[in-house]
């Protein structure tokens, strides 16, 4: 689910770079129709303003043409000039219109050209009486209207106000061309600004698409190695299961982890107890020299094996993901350059290694680590199982040599023992058979069920991440109804295995000092959702300064065990709480009350018993395997501590445990008492917490 949400997150990002880099363009895109408008009408402006220009310069033409035309019918008296002078005087007003037409959008120059209008029609009357004087007086008079110099008075008016108008027409081409020239800048830059940007932003978003196909990839590629592991897991679990002779379970091992987990190379070594030499046993795969290579000498910590046997002896499991860089394992001749080597231990004694070769360096990951760390403690027991079956055997062989000897010597000294004899020999194969289906039952439980569950839960986790399709809700329900089913039924196999595990002595606790309340935090964010759906309240009264020292996970596991019970069995609008205090002697007591139905008084010593369930206050509501708190029980006993409870019907149940306060206590590492410290149970009374009528009764595990 958190990839999914990932992955989903980088596709919201991928959109959103998308989006910015289309609203740039699309900014850019409006500036520059902006600024092409603007160019238009620049260049409107323009011809306007040549326009203008032209028509200026056409009416001071015409002007000469009016005055040569007159001067010339002065100077002659022939007619043939009057009619370029009437012709020039005519389109000197039409001429004039146009000018007013072109610069009709602009006041100022309006009011300039019609300040023209004037000293044109004066120079137009001035020439017409010069041609009327001489058509009248004749050529002395007309030169003597000449000779006033009004008409030069009025050309150069005229050329005054023309070259006025023709000024500010052109500053005006100037400006306008200056806006033009800075509009189209503005749009140039702003279309390199835009398309670099968006270059920039498709950019990033496809290198970051690329990352998140890459890590989808490598998250693919890492779920197919962890479902090869998970098959490692669970086929060493089914050989384990078989009992076999020891040679064959280790050849099986081998190949199994190497076939199934692509490794190249695995082997298991024995420590020779004279020597101290970690000795290979079995073996499977391409050797390329591995075993010439290490010589490791459990025990001496001097020991030249590039941390190993320090790694063994320390407890621990020793990790090289690249042997070039590791100064004893460095060779180039090797064809492995990863290597894995995890101890063997029976009842707490190391007894050797598994160790495990790949062909690529980074093999091992915390997960990978974590399943294969899972398969050495599967072979560990297995080997266990055989030794303990060894010596099983062996005792029976014994003994059956014993009952022969004793029947022989019996039968001799008198045949009225026989009968007693064959009782014994009856009970001795009813023990055996016993012991067998016990065998065969945890077996069956904890790895023939878990195969199918592990695939189950695999791959409805596939189809929970949708990596096939999207899936409709009815589906998406129908999933989680899978998924919730699988994990209860593995819930079950677990307890079934705890149990089994710590009668076999093989629970090992990791105790440290933490802050009961932090842990109990964490077991309450499980626990809540079941009890908010009941409407029942759920209230933490530990202080955050009270300290223990316990193994953290079973510790949570003994909280959750009673949290989760005192809400299955409190009737809805119920309340439980958990209190915490300190006791003499270096303990911390907890409490766990509930408002529930209750625990009748003959049945509160049988409830820490295995598969015990209480009766009739649960109406036939049975949930769990009946292992809960024979679990729980023998944790705390294992935390040197105690577990008892006080209830009354309809009113309510209070179970209390105890375990080590910050002060480290000596914890027991192998099979639990079945005692309490003081060697019998605390005494149980009767405590009332509220009068909630209880209509279901379920019952206790």
């Amino acid at each position: 689910m958190e990839r999914t949400a990932k992955g989903k997150s980088w596709d919201k990002l991928i959109v959103v770079a998308f989006g910015i880099a289309a609203l740039i363009l699309a900014v850019v895109s409006v500036i520059s129709y902006r600024s092409t408008k603007h160019l238009i009408m620049t260049e409107t402006w323009v011809g306007q303003t040549e326009g203008a220009l032209d028509q200026v310069d056409a009416l001071l033409q015409e002007i000469l043409e009016v005055e040569s035309a007159a001067r010339g019918y002065v100077m002659s008296g022939k007619d043939f000039y009057l009619d370029p002078y009437f012709r020039a005087t005519k389109q000197i007003d039409q001429t004039f219109r146009d000018l007013q037409e072109v610069t009709a959008d602009d006041t100022a120059l309006q009011a300039r050209i019609l300040s023209l209008r004037e000293p044109l029609l004066r120079k137009i009357s001035y020439h017409q009486r010069q041609i009327e004087v001489r058509s009248t007086a004749g050529f002395n008079a007309a030169s003597a209207v000449f000779g006033t110099g009004e008409g030069h008075e009025l050309m150069d008016q005229i050329r005054s106000l023309a070259d006025s108008i023709k000024t500010s027409e052109r500053q005006i081409l100037h400006q306008r061309q200056e806006e033009a020239r800075s509009a189209a800048q503005v749009s140039l830059y702003s279309l390199i600004v835009g398309s670099v940007l968006s270059c920039a932003i498709l950019l990033a978003a496809y290198y970051n698409l690329s990352k998140e196909i890459s890590r989808r990839k490598q998250s693919e590629a890492n779920l197919i190695h962890l479902n090869r592991l998970h098959v490692v897991l669970t086929r060493v679990g089914q050989v384990v299961a078989q009992k076999q002779d020891r040679d064959k379970l280790l050849g099986e091992v081998c190949r199994i982890v190497v076939e199934y987990g692509l490794l190249k190379f695995a082997w298991v070594g024995f420590v020779n107890s004279e020597s101290g030499l970690l000795q290979p046993a079995r073996q499977y795969g391409k050797d390329d020299g591995a075993l010439s290579k290490l010589l490791i000498l459990v025990g001496e910590e001097s020991s030249d094996d590039g941390g190993i046997s320090r790694a063994l002896v320390g407890g621990g499991y020793f990790i090289c993901n690249d042997t070039q860089l590791n100064l004893f394992l460095a060779d180039a001749s090797i064809a492995w350059r990863s290597l894995a080597v995890f101890p063997l231990r029976i009842a707490g004694k190391l007894i050797g290694a598994i160790a495990l070769h790949a062909s690529e360096p980074e093999f091992f990951d915390s997960e990978t680590i974590s399943l294969l760390g899972q398969v050495a403690s599967d072979l560990s027991f297995g080997l266990e199982t055989i030794k303990v079956e060894a010596a099983r055997r062996s005792a029976e062989k014994q003994i059956m040599q014993l009952n022969e000897e004793l029947e022989r010597r019996v039968l001799e000294r008198t045949a009225q023992l026989g009968a007693v004899n064959s009782e014994l020999a009856l009970r001795n194969r009813e023990i055996e058979r016993a012991d067998h289906l016990k065998s065969e039952f945890l077996a069956n439980m904890s790895h023939e069920l878990r195969t199918p569950l592990n695939a189950i839960i695999g791959f409805s986790d596939l189809m929970a991440e949708e990596r096939a399709g999207p899936l409709q809700q009815k589906q998406k329900h129908f999933v989680e109804h899978i998924r919730t089913g699988a994990q209860h039924l593995l819930q079950l196999i677990n307890d079934i295995l705890d149990i089994s595990k710590i009668e076999a002595g093989r629970i090992e606790l990791d105790p440290e000092t933490f802050k009961a309340a932090e842990a109990s935090s964490e077991v309450l964010s499980v626990v809540t959702p079941l009890a908010v759906s009941k409407k029942i309240e759920v209230a933490c009264r530990i202080s955050r300064d009270t300290i223990v020292y316990a193994d953290r996970i079973r510790f949570k596991q003994i909280l959750y065990n009673l949290l989760s019970n005192a809400v299955k069995f409190t009737p809805e609008h119920g309340k439980v709480w958990i209190d915490a205090f300190e006791e003499d002697g270096g303990s911390v007591r907890f409490s766990i009350s509930d408002t529930g139905m209750g625990i009748p008084p003959e049945e509160q010593q049988a409830i820490f018993d295995e598969f015990h369930q209480v009766g009739d206050t649960t109406q036939k509501i049975r949930e769990g395997s009946g292992l809960g708190l024979a679990i729980t029980k023998r944790l705390v006993h294992l935390h040197k501590g105690r577990i008892w409870l006080e209830s009354e019907i309809e009113k309510g149940s209070t179970f209390f445990f105890t375990v080590p306060a910050s002060t480290p206590t000596i914890l027991a590492g192998a099979a639990a008492d079945l005692v309490g410290p003081d060697g019998s149970e605390v005494g149980i009374k009767l405590i009332s917490h509220g009068n909630s009528q209880a209509e279901e009764r379920p019952a206790r595990s």
